[in-house]
């Protein structure tokens, strides 16, 4: 398959459910894919290392291999309103709009 081919899903049944207690789970979503991105340069890791203006907007490549490789790190970690980093010191809850379960599995190659 070509990247250029647009991808069908045909989906006969909601992947969302609600449970007991009101959370709502969702069977199957896309949470990343290989793209180019704009990130202003405070948002990159070691930006200051790099020279980098952090003012600037610079594009960068989502490479499909990465993703791969990454795919595990996103399970059970929060799924947030606005892209911040989070720590166990530092959570910010007040964004906190659910959390990725898992497995999570990379299907895009």
């Amino acid at each position: 398959m070509s990247s250029l081919t647009p991808v069908k899903i045909a989906a006969d049944r909601s992947m969302r459910r609600v449970d007991a207690d009101g959370h709502m789970h969702v069977e199957m979503t896309n949470i990343s894919k290989a793209n180019v991105c704009p990130y202003y340069g405070r948002e990159i890791p070691d930006s200051e290392a790099l020279g980098l203006d952090p003012n600037r907007l610079y594009r960068l490549y989502r490479d499909p291999v990465e993703l791969k490789a990454g795919a595990d790190s996103f399970a059970n970690k929060p799924l947030l309103l606005h892209h911040i980093p989070v720590t166990a010191d530092e959570p910010a809850r007040e964004l906190w709009v659910g959390t990725v379960g898992g497995p999570v599995v990379f299907d895009g190659m």
